[in-house]
């Protein structure tokens, strides 16, 4: 590059408003300048080039800005570009026409003719061609994952059995609408006999009625064990695989860096698949049990992660700076705890109302494969209805979800990622609605960035990671079984397939309640008269122990426990426990000594004014004793910061 003589006279290419003067020599021996303006500093040579390239460097058609990015090849083969500033599309050359030429030794895989012109590029820049006789669109990858692209029309299951992509629907299959599965690939097999025997099993299993996702599942499993044989025996005939072989694979075949969970699918899916080959005479292999269960690697056992309530606080007061339905999606999520996939899904009719007023909500659960009503609030059910207005005001009647796309949703859905940095920061507010079901990764944007800007923090102050939306759900399920909801109700409402996966938050209740216990547990424990039980086993006077009795129901009574074994009999049948000796009480009890006092309170005075001297005389014991517990129970001395309980009358009594 020629070096530029600069004047002081030039203007500076970064502020374009100050003049350049001169400011010493480089130690090459340039001359440098800087600006008047802006104080920035140039040299020759960089002056030059950054004058080369403004003067070369795209302008955005619309706010004529210099700040763009590539976002790929358009559908006539030309390079497009994205202007940061205002997200505007533009070609270099808006003018610029594509021949499209007819191209030859191409064969449409539908209709096999040749009369074959290029159709642009797809979203993974490969090269597209379309049939001019069927105007079928493909392009030549026959590993492309797409079934479309491989197999032609009207295709039979049989006839699909000697293709290496298969369509999933042929075999009367759905797609998952979670992931949008629906291919199901066998090109990763290399070996001839491995392929076609799980063609075979694949088959065999979509005729059980697993699930797409299950089946794709599987056949990854397979390209595991594959990909270790042609590494490692490459000659190996199925009637050699033994014990030797399946050990080595467990070792050095899977990846290391894989999770438990799925290093289990994998030893499982392939124990499943070679005990059914032995079965089944799919190939030529040993009848002896290759794998067993003890080979899958134990797994962790985690509770789920709930949201907590400070959390779910900090969302609630700032819900108001999304969108209305963004806010109907977090709320849904709530209220119901169905999954992102099934949210996203959800039809426009929606709800229902039965007979007694009360709003239900029809959601399709994708794992039990079938359509559950659960049942929702009135206030839920007007957001709901809003929600429905929504779509119709700016969709029409076409489009059938409930919930729509928004234009430029790539930067909330690349939230996180290094691309999000091309685009202009979105606001919260932002949403324009576009005819395209919402993604989950649109929600989670906008949940990670409401944390964000609004500074949604933990206890230790980080950021809470509220784009994690299946927290949502556990909440909603940990929220149930700590309001006491039966467990098989839990698991009807959340669609588990067993009792184990609901089991789980009872787990979660247990551990919040014996928390709880944990906070007001004092130790103290009273008798009927309002006396101080010292134990003699302190070890087994802790939160947790006693938290482990109380679960255990043995001896509990609605104020207390009784302190007789279990083996002996009470020797008062029918007398209230309060005139009994053997009474044991803690402050967790409290409200119930005062309410019914409160009740006593008023038994004795309405047996006087009717002339009961029976029951007045019953009663006036029992509330002498209740004042005694309540005054034991609330009195509490500090000194130097140990609690010391006073000791009632008649003293201490040993436990």
């Amino acid at each position: 590059m020629n070096q530029l003589a600069i004047t002081n006279l030039l203007n500076c290419l970064e502020c374009e408003e100050g003049h350049l003067y001169k400011n010493g020599i480089t130690k090459n021996g340039y001359q440098k300048y800087k600006c008047s303006q802006c104080s920035k500093n140039y040299t020759e040579t960089s002056y030059a080039k950054k004058l080369e390239k403004q003067s070369g460097k795209l302008e955005c058609p619309k706010c004529n800005s210099r700040e763009w990015r590539k976002v790929g090849i358009n559908r006539i083969g030309k390079q497009q570009y994205q202007c940061k500033n205002c997200d505007r599309r533009f070609l270099e050359n808006s003018k610029f026409t594509f021949n499209k030429e007819v191209v030859t030794g191409v064969r449409c895989p539908s209709c096999e003719h040749e009369n074959i012109k290029r159709a642009g590029f797809n979203n993974q820049k490969k090269q597209q061609y379309r049939c001019q006789v069927c105007n079928r669109v493909f392009i030549l990858n026959p590993t492309q994952e797409s079934s479309k692209n491989v197999l032609p029309e009207k295709i039979t299951p049989e006839e699909m059995f000697e293709y290496d992509i298969w369509d999933a629907t042929i075999l009367g299959l759905k797609a998952t609408i979670s992931s949008g599965h629906y291919s199901l690939n066998f090109s990763r097999i290399k070996l001839s006999w491995l392929k076609e025997a799980t063609k075979k099993w694949i088959i065999y299993k979509a005729s059980t009625g697993e699930k797409t996702g299950t089946l794709v599942s599987k056949i990854r499993a397979i390209n595991c064990f594959s990909k270790f044989i042609s590494n490692y025996y490459p000659g190996l005939k199925p009637n050699e695989i033994d014990r030797n072989i399946v050990e080595k694979y467990l070792i050095y075949g899977i990846c290391p860096d894989l999770k438990a969970s799925t290093k289990s699918h994998y030893i499982g899916f392939l124990k499943q698949f070679f005990e059914e080959c032995a079965r089944f005479d799919w190939i030529d292999i040993v009848k002896k049990q290759l794998i067993y269960s003890s080979d899958c690697p134990k797994r962790k056992k985690s509770l789920p992660k709930f949201i907590p309530d400070h959390i779910i606080k900090q969302l609630e007061d700032n819900l108001q700076h999304l969108p209305d339905p963004i806010i109907c999606m977090i709320k849904m999520l709530r209220e119901t705890g169905v999954r992102a996939s099934e949210l996203k899904e959800t039809k426009f009719n929606c709800i229902r109302q039965d007979n007694e007023g009360s709003w239900w909500i029809d959601i399709y659960q994708e794992k039990m494969d079938k359509d559950i009503s659960l049942c929702i609030s009135q206030e839920l059910a007007k957001v709901i209805g809003k929600q429905q207005n929504y779509i119709r005001d700016n969709l029409g009647k076409k489009f059938n979800y409930l919930f729509c796309q928004t234009e430029l949703h790539s930067w909330f859905d690349a939230y996180g990622s290094s691309e999000q940095k091309f685009f202009k920061p979105k606001e919260l507010n932002h949403f324009k609605p576009i005819s395209q079901k919402i993604k989950y990764t649109t929600l989670r944007g906008y949940l990670r960035q409401l944390a964000l800007e609004k500074n949604i923090t933990d206890i230790d102050g980080s950021i809470f990671p509220l784009g994690k939306i299946h927290r949502f759900r556990h909440t909603h399920g940990t929220e149930l079984i700590n309001a006491g909801v039966p467990q098989h109700i839990v698991q009807k409402r959340l669609g588990h397939a067993s009792p184990e996966m609901t089991s789980v938050y009872a787990h979660i209740h247990d551990k919040t309640m014996r928390k709880e216990m944990e906070q007001f547990w004092d130790g103290r424990v009273l008798n009927n008269q309002g006396q101080v039980i010292v134990s003699e086993n302190p070890d087994l006077d802790t939160a947790g122990m006693q938290w482990i009795k109380r679960n255990m129901k043995a001896q509990t009574l609605p104020d207390g426990f009784c302190g007789l074994p279990v083996t002996q009999s009470c020797p008062v049948q029918g007398s209230p426990c309060l005139t009994c000796s053997h009474l044991r009480t803690t402050i967790n009890f409290l409200d119930v000594h005062k309410k019914r006092l409160e009740e006593t309170e008023r038994l004795i005075e309405n047996a006087r004014a009717n002339g009961w001297d029976r029951q007045v005389e019953n009663n006036l014991p029992i509330a002498k004793n209740l004042r005694k517990i309540i005054r034991g129970l609330e009195q509490k001395e500090v000194i130097h910061g140990d609690e010391k309980f006073p000791e009632q009358e008649g003293g201490k009594q040993s436990a």
